[in-house]
C-alpha cells in the first residue's frame, strides 16, 4: 500500500504553478521570459527531512560548533524590522541577490531549528548588512520617521553591524575558503562604508570581496548543469555580482588612482552574454522593452572601455592622445548605446518600467565623469606652458576645455535630475554627493582660469557635437557656470543636515565658490592653490598629513584645515582623484 502522504511533485516554476501553467523548467522559463519577469522566475526546493543530514559533516554543524554565535544571533533584530529593511532594499539590490530567491531563504530561515550550518549563519551575516545598508536611506520621502517599530534607525544600524561582523569572523575562522553569500556579505558591508564616505574602509572591503570572489570562482561557470534550475539561479547571481565587483573596483581604481583588484580581461563575453539579457546593446530588437540588467552591463561595458585605452595615469597630460581617446569613445562606444539609454534616449518604456529612468541617469552621469576624467589635468596646465605649446595645440586645449565645461554641466544635470527622482530630499546616496562636488569643482576651477572670458560674446563658444546631444547653448560663459556651481553647493548644503560627508565637502566647495566669485584671478594656474579634488595624488595618510599636491604651496591653508579634521579612519579619500 502506497503512503497516503505521497504528493505530486512540482514541475514548473512559482509564478507558473500559481498561474496553473506549464513551464519548460528552464532558468527563466518561457512564461516568465514573455511576461518580461525574468527575476521573478523561481523554483521550489527540494523536499527536504525534517532531521538534517549530518552525515558528511559538512553540510550542517550544530550551533555548538560556532563559538560564540549565540550571542550574537540573540542581537538579531525582530522579524519585523528585517523584514521592513529586506523589502526596501530588494527593489535597488536585485544585481547582488536573487529578490525571490532571497525572500523565500530569508523566511524559512527565522523558522528553522536553530542547527545551524556556517552557510546558514553566512546568511544570517548577509540578512545583517542588507539592514545596515538599506538603513543609510532612512528616513526617506515614504519613511519620514528615524525609527522602525519603536526602534531608531541609529540603533538598528548598530546592532546590525556588530553583530554581523562578530558573525563573520566565527565563519572565516571555521571556513577560510567562503561562498557566494560570504562575496555578497562583504560587497553590502563594503557599500555601507561608502555611503559613510570612508573610502579607506570601501577600499578594504571591496578588495576583500574579491579576494572571496575568486576563491570561490563565481565568474567561472565549471560545475553548472542547464537541467538544474536552482544551479542556473545561482549561476545568473554569481554573474550579476562579479560584473558589479569589477564596476566598483574600475570606479575606486578611478577614484584613487590606484591599480585595480581585477585585472582588465578578468570580465570576459561569456560573463556578459546572460539570458535573458542580449550580448548587443542590451535590447533584443528595435523598440523592445529594456531588460532589468542592461543598465549594469552597460556601466560594465563602459569600465572596460576606458581601462582598454592605453593611457599612463603618471605621465604628463598630453592633449592629443586625451582628444584621440575622446574621438574613440564618441565614435564607437557612445553610438552602442541602446535607444533606451543614449544621451538622447528613447523614452517609450520610462512609464512602464519606473526604474528605467533613474537607471538611464545613473549611466549618463558615469558616461560625463569619463569625459571629465579624460580632460581633467588640462586644468593643470600652466599659463607660461600654455604659451610655448605650438599654436594647433594651443586650439587643441581651448576645443577640450569646452568639451570638459559641457560634460561637468551634464554631469550636474544629471545628477540634479536622479536627485529629483528620488524625491529631492536628504539622502546620503554617494552618486549624488559625489558627482555634485566634483563637477562643481570642475566648473569653480575653469572660472578661475585667467584666460577665461567674462562675458557671453568672448565666452566658449559652443559647436554643436553629437556627443552632446540636448546641449543647446549659445555660448558658455561665466556666469552659466557660476549659476551651476552655486546651485550644486545648495544641494550639498541640504543634504548636510544628515550627511557628515555632504557637510564637508560644501565647506570645501563653499571657499572655492567664494574665491571664484571674488572677481580675483591668479597669475598663474588656480588649482596650484586651490586644488581640491582633482590630483590623482591627493591623499590625506593617516598621520593627517597630505601627499605632494596637498602641500601648503599647492592647497588653499584653509581648506586643507578643514579637510584634516578627519582622523584615518574616516578620510574622504575620495575627494581625491
Amino acid at each position: 500500500m502506497q503512503s497516503g502522504g505521497r504528493k505530486r511533485r512540482v514541475s514548473t516554476c512559482i509564478p507558473c504553478y500559481t498561474r496553473k501553467q506549464k513551464c519548460n523548467r528552464q532558468y527563466p522559463c518561457n512564461h516568465c521570459t514573455r511576461r518580461r519577469k525574468p527575476e521573478g522566475c523561481v523554483y521550489s526546493p527540494p523536499p527536504t527531512s525534517n532531521q538534517p543530514q549530518t552525515d558528511n559533516g559538512e553540510d550542517f554543524k550544530e550551533q555548538a560548533c560556532l563559538p560564540g554565535s549565540e550571542s550574537s544571533l540573540a542581537c538579531l533584530p525582530d522579524d519585523q524590522i528585517g523584514s521592513y529593511n529586506q523589502q526596501s532594499a530588494l527593489a535597488e539590490s536585485f544585481w547582488l541577490i536573487h529578490p525571490t530567491t532571497f525572500v523565500a531563504q530569508y523566511q524559512r530561515w527565522w523558522i528553522k531549528p536553530r542547527q545551524l550550518s556556517v552557510t546558514d549563519v553566512e546568511f544570517a551575516v548577509l540578512t545583517l548588512r542588507i539592514c545596515v545598508y538599506t538603513s543609510q536611506f532612512l528616513p526617506s520621502p515614504s519613511q519620514t520617521i528615524d525609527e522602525i517599530h519603536g526602534l531608531s534607525l541609529s540603533d538598528i544600524r548598530h546592532t546590525c553591524s556588530a553583530a554581523g561582523d562578530d558573525l563573520a569572523k566565527i565563519c572565516t575562522s571555521l571556513d577560510s575558503r567562503g561562498s557566494l553569500i560570504r562575496v555578497q556579505h562583504l560587497a553590502f558591508a563594503a557599500l555601507s562604508f561608502w555611503c559613510e564616505g570612508r573610502t579607506d574602509s570601501f577600499w578594504e572591503g571591496l578588495g576583500s570581496a574579491i579576494r572571496v570572489a575568486q576563491k570561490v570562482g563565481i565568474h567561472r561557470d565549471a560545475g553548472f548543469t542547464a537541467e538544474d534550475d536552482a544551479q542556473q539561479v545561482e549561476r545568473d547571481v554569481r554573474r550579476k555580482t562579479f560584473c558589479n565587483l569589477y564596476i566598483l573596483d574600475s570606479l575606486l581604481s578611478k577614484q584613487l588612482d590606484c591599480l585595480p583588484f581585477l585585472p582588465d580581461d578578468s570580465i570576459t563575453e561569456s560573463l556578459l552574454r546572460m539570458d535573458p539579457v542580449p550580448v548587443a546593446g542590451g535590447m533584443r530588437a528595435e523598440g523592445t522593452r529594456p531588460e532589468i540588467f542592461t543598465e549594469r552591463l552597460l556601466h560594465v561595458r563602459l569600465a572596460k572601455f576606458w581601462r582598454s585605452l592605453d593611457s599612463s595615469k603618471n605621465s604628463k597630460f598630453d592633449p592629443t592622445q586625451a582628444e584621440g581617446n575622446y574621438e574613440r569613445f564618441c565614435s564607437e562606444f557612445l553610438p552602442t548605446l541602446p535607444p533606451a539609454f543614449a544621451l538622447e534616449p528613447d523614452r517609450a518604456w520610462d512609464k512602464c518600467l519606473p526604474k528605467l529612468q533613474m537607471q538611464r541617469q545613473l549611466l549618463h552621469i558615469s558616461i560625463f565623469d569619463c569625459i571629465c576624467w579624460n580632460f581633467r589635468p588640462l586644468l593643470l596646465t600652466r599659463p607660461c606652458h600654455f604659451e610655448s605649446l605650438a599654436p594647433y595645440k594651443q586650439v587643441l586645449l581651448l576645443s577640450q576645455k569646452k568639451v570638459l565645461a559641457m560634460a561637468a554641466l551634464k554631469e550636474l544635470e544629471a545628477v540634479s535630475t536622479l536627485h529629483t527622482m528620488l524625491g529631492g530630499s536628504h539622502t546620503r546616496f554617494t552618486v549624488i554627493v559625489f558627482h555634485t562636488f566634483e563637477a562643481a569643482v570642475i566648473l569653480l576651477c575653469i572660472c578661475l582660469h585667467p584666460d577665461f572670458p567674462d562675458n557671453e560674446n568672448e565666452g566658449l563658444q559652443v559647436v554643436r557635437n553629437p556627443a552632446f546631444l540636448g546641449l543647446d547653448v549659445a555660448g558658455l560663459t561665466r556666469e552659466h557656470l557660476l549659476q551651476a556651481a552655486e546651485n550644486a553647493l545648495g544641494r550639498l548644503q541640504m543634504l548636510s543636515n544628515m550627511n557628515a560627508t555632504a557637510a564637508s565637502v560644501a565647506r570645501v566647495l563653499a571657499q572655492l565658490f567664494a574665491k571664484a566669485t571674488s572677481g580675483s584671478r591668479e597669475a598663474e594656474t588656480p588649482l596650484e592653490s586651490n586644488y581640491v579634488s582633482l590630483s590623482p595624488n591627493f591623499d590625506l595618510g593617516s598621520d593627517g598629513g597630505a601627499g605632494d599636491w596637498a602641500s601648503s604651496e599647492h592647497l588653499d591653508i584653509d581648506i586643507t584645515a578643514d579637510l584634516q579634521q578627519f582622523g584615518p579612519s574616516n578620510e574622504i579619500y575620495w575627494l581625491h582623484r
